[in-house]
Order: C-alpha cells, then structure tokens, then sequence
C-alpha cells in the first residue's frame, strides 16, 4: 500500500505487511532474541530515520520471558552485523552494541581479554521506562558472530526482496 504524505505530494510512504516472513534469531548462552516482523516503512527514498521495521520483539532469558512490540531500523541491524564483523574478522574494535532508537532492547558485546569469548549485557525496556527493564548478561564464543551476522543478514535480504 502506498499512501501520499499530507505535508507533500512528493513524499510517499510505504508500508509492506511481513508477516509471513521467518522471524530473526539469535541465540546465545542465556539469551534467545525473537524478532517477527509485521510491516516495513519506508518514507521517501528511504535512509536513517525513513525506513522502519515493525514487529513483535521475544526475549528468552531463562527463566524470564518477554515479548512486546519493537520498532528498528534495517540500518541498525545491518550496523550491527557490520560491527560483529570487524569483532570477528579483525579486532578492529573490542565493543559493539545495539542502541536502537526506539529503545526496547539494547546489546552490548564485548571482547574478552583472551580474544575468544564475547561477554554479553543486555537490557530489556520496553516502554523506554526507566523503571520498567529487565537487565541482564550472556555470553558467546567468537565462533557464534559469523552465525549471528548471517542471521541478520539473511533476514535483511529476505525483507529487501519483500518491499
């Protein structure tokens, strides 16, 4: 469905249902990350801040669970990726982490001082309410980031040939 914006005739927006689409998932060592989304939107030609995937959030952090509704950028997924990339392949950086504009679920991975692990954090607000979030840590061997990246990307490729 594409509908006109009402400041401008020139600026159109997008909106694709995904919803049969597979869910992202990641899964580490204490912590499982389901991401199934509903609809993608795109304004104009779409960039930062004009492209939007929307969907149900699940985060299994044994014994706790929550799902709730998630709005992310494609970008900060495929940055994401990027940076693991560079944790893996290079050690171009010892930290990387998701911080997504629209809150809900933050990632920090960070190198270990032997190179081969990565030690996770991860928060959990849903409401972008200081007083409502779940935090928490996981952990992963390095040999988990390729899988992860992949997953990540796949689910990119598959949402692009969607729109």
């Amino acid at each position: 469905m594409i509908k006109e914006d009402e400041e401008s005739s020139k600026m159109k927006v997008v909106s694709r249902d995904l919803q049969a689409i597979e869910p992202l998932v990641i899964k580490l060592e204490g912590l499982d990350i389901f991401f199934q989304p509903k609809t993608y939107t795109s304004e104009g030609q779409g960039g930062p801040y004009l492209e939007w995937l929307h969907g149900l959030l699940t985060i299994d952090a044994h014994p706790f669970a929550a799902t709730f509704d998630w709005s992310i950028e494609p970008l900060e997924l495929r940055n994401l990726a990027e940076e693991l990339t560079r944790i893996y392949k290079d050690f171009s950086t010892d930290v990387v982490e998701l911080k997504p504009i629209e809150g809900g679920l933050f990632l920090t991975f960070k190198l270990s001082a032997t190179r081969g692990n990565i030690i996770g954090k991860f928060e959990i607000r849903p409401e972008m309410s200081e007083k409502k979030h779940l935090v928490g840590e996981f952990g992963c061997d390095q040999t988990y980031i390729p899988i992860i990246t992949k997953a990540i990307y796949d689910f990119l490729q598959t949402i692009l040939i969607c729109t």
